[in-house]
């Protein structure tokens, strides 16, 4: 139980990663507010989860529904020592056709939802002494991909917060971390853009490129994030964790 007494909020908690993230968090003994817009659905894995999982219906988008998630959160929990911010949207377009309008959409869930609720959870953190953040970044921050330039560049923005981050927090004790996962065995987001035609050819094109030979599972960055929510990770600030299965050096 390496997060044992640990309080969590998780965004993008209702599928996917967060959701994998949230499940690991409470496995090594956390308890976890789960954050989303998708308040059905959040309610429904929240239950599903058992009493140490919360749900806090939460666009970060919006800044009042911020603020209004981080105090529930405290209330809830009784404080907050660890902050994950996985909630994000992707888009696959050439640049060309990319609006002002979804620009804007995509930094402010990418980029200015994490800013905010770290900011608004911020004396939550400092007052529990020893706290993390970890923001869900991508490859693509590092290594841009074609027709994704909005999400190229939140990720890469994101990254360069978190290590200016990590360098203002330090004094308070928090540490400040990202996961930048390569591509993943979960197609429904991409689906929705390239179809399944090309989403699959696109697939086996990911796992040629893999020194592991295959893409990666939810889970498996979820350990990762366990790993720098956890004591085990107290010398570790600044930094950005690759889950990508080699494909950087294959």
């Amino acid at each position: 139980m390496r997060l044992e007494g640990r309080r969590a909020i998780v965004t993008g908690a209702a599928q996917g990663v967060g959701l994998a993230i949230t499940r690991a968090l409470l496995a090594e003994g956390a308890r976890v507010s789960m954050l989303d817009r998708q308040a059905d659905v959040l309610r429904a894995a929240a239950a599903a989860l058992g009493k140490a999982a919360h749900a806090i219906p939460c666009d970060v988008a919006v800044d009042r529904e911020i603020e209004d998630a981080v105090d529930a959160a405290s209330k809830t929990m009784g404080g907050i020592d660890a902050v994950v911010n996985c909630a994000g949207i992707a888009m696959f377009t050439p640049f060309d056709q990319v609006s002002n309008e979804q620009w804007s959409n995509i930094l402010r869930v990418n980029l200015d939802g994490p800013f905010k609720l770290c900011k608004a959870a911020l004396p939550h953190l400092r007052a529990a002494g020893t706290s993390t953040i970890v923001n869900i970044g991508s490859t693509v921050g590092i290594r841009p991909t074609p027709n994704r330039t909005p999400y190229c560049v939140s990720k890469a923005a994101l990254i360069m917060l978190s290590k200016s981050l990590a360098l203002d927090l330090a004094k308070d004790g928090i540490r400040v971390n990202v996961v930048a996962p390569g591509r993943l065995e979960m197609s429904d987001m991409e689906d929705k853009f390239q179809g399944a035609e090309a989403l699959a050819a696109r697939m086996r094109e990911m796992r040629q490129n893999s020194a592991i030979q295959r893409l990666g599972l939810a889970a498996e960055v979820a350990q990762a994030v366990v790993f720098l929510t956890s004591h085990e990770s107290s010398f570790t600030t600044g930094s950005t964790l690759v889950v990508d299965g080699g494909a950087a050096y294959a």
